[in-house]
């Protein structure tokens, strides 16, 4: 077979162009390590070039009103461990992210007056004091969980890579060597994080509270409790894990459950009872383990859901919302019985104790011991009392408490003091019929005193 030269010439094209059409071929079904996106983004976020100049933070421009008054993240940030961080560099942390938010690779420069106003505290923290913080902050969030999880197929096999990236691409602080005093702190998210503080209006998996209120919750306990609640405010029910729930707020490993409940649950609890939805507050410790019913696999929080137009997911979790409701319902009402029995049992006591003021009473020594008041001060009840020489105040419980207290320490009703009055005993009118209240006595020796009438054992009568 013969080939002229103008068919030499295209089937040598058609030879150069066939591997990059194979290669092109394969392409489309190879998934390519560089071009795989972390399994929690997402979506692709565009950036910009990387920026080498910051920006000051005053001059940042944000595309929401709300953005000056809230901090909102994506709900992964909540899945990380920032238990470690304290008060202050909670407070730094979210306010940075209020900053970042839609800024995308921003590189956004604080001044020291800047960094002071968004830790919340007030003008005498030293530069020394605010580098310390900036230190403990960076180290704290380094030493967090943030992992970025890929998959990928790889002859055949499907293979997931964990990959850590710092939080931050830049962290810059700039130091003044000679006095250790700071010149400003410039941050730069990392890209494989812009998706936690950038377009999150799409989906609506994001957390979302005013920064300030946040600012001024007590305790780092009670701060990481805030941002898990607010991340299920539509709701009203958080439940998590108990290794994860320990492993959030960084509860000291050996920490035993009365240690939790005194030094971690009931602290938080009493600090955010105190913001509106959590005043009725109130957690159940869950035993969900089919093979040992004793161990504590999950803790469930219950509060009142905030108020929002009706949507498919609400009618979808009506049954859950009920079960919340009941259950705080419920706890409410068996806390309000509680306090009311023990307010009345309170004021009945006091009301009784108080029937001894005006008494007078001997002690052996002939001193004379007035009763001149009884006082409710602080959930406790108190009798003043008066001699010749000086005057007191004792803590007693009730009527009882206090006539054997005074009986104990040597004194007695004077004589010229009605004791029915004090105690009025019931008299039953002289018939010819048997008291049947006295019935347990025939034939018993009994004591006979001032105050009690009792069996002996043993003995004659006595008066």
């Amino acid at each position: 077979m013969e080939f002229d030269q103008s068919d030499l010439q295209k089937a040598l094209k058609i030879l150069d162009a066939l591997p990059q059409t194979i290669k092109e071929l394969l392409s489309k079904h190879e998934i390519k390590k560089e071009e795989l996106k972390p399994t929690l983004k997402e979506e692709p976020i565009p950036t910009k070039e990387p920026q080498t100049t910051p920006t000051p933070c005053k001059d940042l421009v944000v595309s929401t009103p709300k953005d000056n008054t809230y901090t909102t993240y994506h709900n992964n940030a909540n899945k990380v461990n920032l238990g470690k961080l304290s008060e202050r560099e909670a407070n730094l942390l979210f306010a940075i992210f209020q900053r970042l938010k839609d800024q995308g690779n921003t590189l956004i420069r604080f001044e020291p007056q800047d960094l002071k106003r968004m830790i919340m505290v007030k003008s005498n923290l030293t530069n020394r004091q605010l580098l310390q913080i900036l230190k403990n902050l960076l180290d704290n969030i380094g030493g967090a969980n943030f992992w970025i999880i890929r998959e990928h197929v790889e002859n055949g096999e499907i293979y997931e890579d964990h990959t850590s990236y710092m939080l931050f691409k830049q962290f810059d602080i700039r130091i003044h060597k000679p006095t250790q005093t700071i010149e400003y702190l410039e941050v730069q998210l990392n890209d494989s994080y812009h998706y936690l503080l950038n377009n999150l209006g799409m989906g609506g998996q994001y957390t979302s509270f005013k920064l300030l209120e946040f600012q001024r919750v007590r305790g780092k306990y009670a701060k990481t409790l805030y941002r898990l609640l607010k991340q299920y405010k539509s709701t009203g029910i958080l439940s998590v894990e108990w290794d994860q729930f320990r492993e959030l707020l960084d509860i000291p490993k050996d920490y035993k459950m009365p240690n939790i409940d005194k030094f971690v649950l009931k602290i938080a609890l009493k600090e955010l009872r105190k913001i509106y939805p959590f005043e009725h507050l109130s957690y159940k410790k869950e035993r969900r383990n089919s093979h040992d019913k004793r161990k504590v696999t999950h803790i469930d929080f219950y509060f009142e859901q905030l108020p929002q137009s009706e949507t498919k997911h609400q009618i979808q979790k009506d049954k859950q919302r009920a079960k919340r409701d009941i259950k705080l319902i419920a706890w409410d009402i068996h806390n309000q019985i509680a306090k009311r029995n023990a307010k009345a049992t309170m004021e009945a006591r006091f009301l009784e104790l108080k029937t001894l003021i005006g008494y007078q009473f001997r002690h052996n020594n002939g001193t004379i011991l007035q009763i001149n008041n009884a006082t409710f001060e602080k959930n406790q009840m108190f009798l003043h009392v008066s001699t010749n020489k000086n005057s007191q105040k004792f803590l007693v419980s009730n009527k009882t408490f206090a006539l054997e207290l005074l009986f104990v320490n040597g004194y007695s009703l004077k004589k010229d003091n009605l004791l029915e009055e004090i105690d009025p005993p019931k008299i039953h009118p002289i018939t010819n019929e048997s008291i049947k209240e006295f019935a347990e006595y025939i034939g018993k020796t009994i004591h006979i005193t001032n105050f009690n009438v009792d069996q002996c054992p043993e003995g004659s009568i006595t008066t």
